[in-house]
């Protein structure tokens, strides 16, 4: 289960905020834009990588997450679900990565990695 672990609005009358959810093992600042959920809801949708690139198949199952610098910028690592939708898991956290930008060598199931420029909560 994903749900919102804390909401700092950028500008509540937009309904634009920078959110942290959780899965109660890894955490991820996002952005959202409309946001209208509510602190301990549930996130039922997939977050969307921003910007992804670097996608390389792991050796080794991995999943972990490397917060780069103070922005949005993460390193993300986990196992690819649907390829044809470019969905990865991370715990319990789906995230969508473009499909069109995942390497032919990379199949289902595979362990990879990626570099995104931020997360989206749609």
């Amino acid at each position: 289960m994903v749900s919102v672990k804390e909401i700092k609005w950028i500008s509540k009358e937009a309904l634009e905020a920078e959110v942290i959810i959780t899965d109660g093992q890894f955490e991820l600042l996002c952005f959202s834009h409309p946001f209208e959920k509510k602190k301990g809801e549930q996130l039922t949708e997939p977050l969307t990588a921003l910007d992804p690139d670097k996608i390389v198949k792991l050796g080794t199952p991995s999943s972990h997450i490397e917060k780069l610098g103070n922005t949005f910028d993460y390193l993300i690592a986990g196992k690819l679900i649907r390829k044809k939708s470019g969905y990865m898991r991370l715990g319990d956290i789906i995230i969508e990565i473009d499909s069109h930008a995942i390497p032919g060598d990379i199949k289902e199931d595979d362990y990879i990695s990626f570099r995104c420029n931020r997360l989206d909560i749609y």
